[in-house]
């Protein structure tokens, strides 16, 4: 019994390892670094300015302009390469760029995400595509310019703000198995 409970929780504990992006709806949990990443799309056509003044009320409720660390930590979790030069482009994961696009919304077409970050200083592309000659699948992310003062429909603001700590079921499933386990031991000291 006791063997059993331990493989279960063991088999817990190793899945809570692996990042992910989980789409919440309105914005994504990067279970890698507990950020939450605001949906682009709900930034689109507000100014980079207007959001920092409070357009759309994101920035009462928590939410902070990513810092370049952010960004680049994100994109190369699910995509690969991005300490890249201004205007380039690295070649990385397909299906970590389809992610990364379903998650944060994809607000430059059907299968581009595009914001800025760093206090309006860059902005970073993050597509994918199916059908290039060259590369067949692949996903792309780089910086490109930096943000004017004007709206573009097609260009978001990445928002974070961290996660609240809630325990996950793993940590719950832990928790209850060593309370019964300290149950069993007493019940045996007690019977002994």
């Amino acid at each position: 019994m006791l063997k059993a409970a331990l493989l279960v929780a063991a088999l817990l504990w190793s899945g809570v390892a692996n990042a992910a992006l989980v789409n919440k709806g309105d914005y994504a949990l990067d279970t890698d670094t507990g950020l939450e990443w605001l949906n682009l799309n709900l930034t689109s056509n507000i100014s980079f300015y207007d959001t920092l003044a409070g357009a759309g009320g994101w920035t009462t409720h928590g939410w902070q302009v990513a810092s370049v660390s952010q960004v680049y930590n994100l994109v190369e979790t699910y995509v690969g390469p991005a300490h890249l030069p201004t205007g380039t482009y690295g070649i990385g994961s397909y299906a970590g760029a389809v992610e990364l696009v379903d998650a944060l919304g994809a607000n430059a077409g059907a299968a581009a995400s595009q914001g800025v970050y760093d206090n309006g200083a860059k902005l970073e592309d993050i597509f994918y595509s199916s059908d290039s000659p060259a590369f067949g699948e692949y996903g792309q992310a780089g910086s490109n310019r930096g943000v004017d003062e004007t709206a573009e429909w097609d260009t978001g603001t990445f928002l974070v703000r961290t996660a609240p700590a809630v325990p996950e079921p793993s940590t719950w499933l832990m928790m209850l198995l060593g309370f019964a386990g300290l149950g069993y031991a007493a019940r045996r000291r007690a019977v002994a």
